[in-house]
């Protein structure tokens, strides 16, 4: 009982989190993600493939930095990615 409430308790943290893989974009000056987003969006990659299949989400941002972003992103899914992988 208490495994399927940890397990329903990360995957509810984790449906919040996706928030952050979003980006909104305005009119005014579009701030491109950098480094730090990249890490984010790279950390959150789990939950915002789950929830891209539900939803209008994005898993990578598109107009980012360039190589800084890209870092940040490929950073943050090897963190998450190799933390699920030897569970």
């Amino acid at each position: 009982m208490t495994t399927f409430l940890s397990v329903g308790a990360v995957l509810a943290a984790g449906s919040l989190l996706t928030v952050f893989a979003t980006q909104l974009l305005t009119e005014s000056k579009l701030k491109v993600p950098s480094f730090f987003l990249g890490l984010v969006h790279g950390l959150v990659s789990p939950f915002a493939l789950i929830a891209s299949a539900f939803g209008k989400i994005s898993v990578y941002s598109s107009p980012s930095s360039g190589s800084w972003y890209d870092l940040g992103f490929a950073l943050g899914c090897a963190v998450v990615w190799s933390g699920i992988t030897s569970a």
